[in-house]
């Protein structure tokens, strides 16, 4: 159904668009709740373009571009720090108990002493490893940002060359691939008549259409993507492993490694409902499918770190 052009309306002012005449939070609730006349209230309501809560511009301003990165990242620092600290817990703790079976008249003096030295060496290298694979996974994800900026804007100096060049050509591309996707040739060819004469908007267009890539301008740098991934994977690698600190002066290591998964769980369902806010999903069950990931690896951990203890 085509609406009458007198109903459709574009808000602003000297002829420019200003305002984006939609509220997606209000437009997510009414499509949950299934609310057609919220539908219309959200569609109806005047808000300024950069405000307007698409998933996309939650990243635009401030810190808040850094909240993806961070997110990410932090979980899989989580996942990360209890690979390392539950595989070497349940190694030791194994290697441990061996040696006190094989052992006869083993003191208690020796055990806490063991426990001490173990749980320093355990810190230690955990922190080490965490820092490291900081380090390393900060680099990556730089490079391939830097590799994706560098491949987007060359492709774009393509699509701009070969619009100054030969529109035309851009054109029937365009036209033909409206087509596939359902539209009249008539229509196609109106829809990119119109938009060709726009030509930042039509190579934008036209990458995202031919080229399935979107524009770079709202994603970090390389140097931002390093810190912020740096910042997130020592903060959440680390943060879990403090407990361990207290052990032998406040709490035993069997408290201490309960504690250390607790709080790596809350961390991961936090981390799970925050994504929901920029993505996609409920909430709960993000965060719940993030605990979930972190229950599993936490089996894996202590399996592997057992099996591997008795074999050596």
């Amino acid at each position: 159904m085509i609406l009458p052009k007198s109903t459709i309306t574009l808000r602003g002012s000297g002829g420019g668009v200003s305002v984006a005449s939609r509220n997606l939070n209000t437009a997510t609730e009414a499509y949950k709740n299934g609310d057609t006349v919220g539908s219309k209230k959200a569609h109806s309501q005047e808000r300024k373009m950069e405000d307007e809560p698409h998933k996309s511009n939650s990243f635009r301003k401030g810190l808040a571009k850094y909240s993806k990165t961070f997110i990410a990242v932090g979980g899989y620092a989580i996942l990360f720090s209890i690979s390392i600290i539950l595989g070497l817990e349940s190694f030791y703790k194994r290697s441990h108990h061996q040696q006190q079976y094989s052992i006869s008249g083993s003191t208690a003096t020796t055990t806490n002493e063991y426990d001490v030295k173990l749980n320093i060496y355990i810190i230690q290298l955990s922190t080490f490893i965490i820092c490291l694979g900081a380090i390393g996974f900060s680099l990556i994800e730089a490079s391939n940002k830097n590799i994706e900026i560098n491949f987007y804007e060359s492709e774009k100096k393509r699509e701009v060359w070969e619009y100054d060049n030969y529109v035309e050509g851009e054109q029937r591309e365009m036209v033909e691939l409206y087509c596939q996707k359902g539209m009249t040739e008539y229509d196609a060819k109106v829809v990119v008549g119109l938009l060709s004469k726009y030509k930042d908007l039509f190579v934008d267009i036209m990458m995202a259409e031919e080229l399935n890539l979107l524009p770079v301008e709202l994603i970090l740098s390389p140097i931002e993507t390093f810190l912020s991934t740096l910042i997130s994977f020592l903060t959440f690698g680390i943060a879990p492993i403090l407990p361990f600190f207290l052990s032998h002066w406040v709490l035993n290591r069997d408290t201490i490694v309960l504690i250390y998964i607790i709080i790596s769980e809350v961390l991961l369902f936090l981390l799970g409902a925050i994504k929901s806010k920029f993505f996609t999903g409920i909430w709960w069950k993000e965060g719940l499918i993030s605990s979930a990931t972190g229950i599993i690896l936490i089996i894996i951990s202590n399996s592997i770190g057992n099996y591997i203890s008795s074999i050596i």
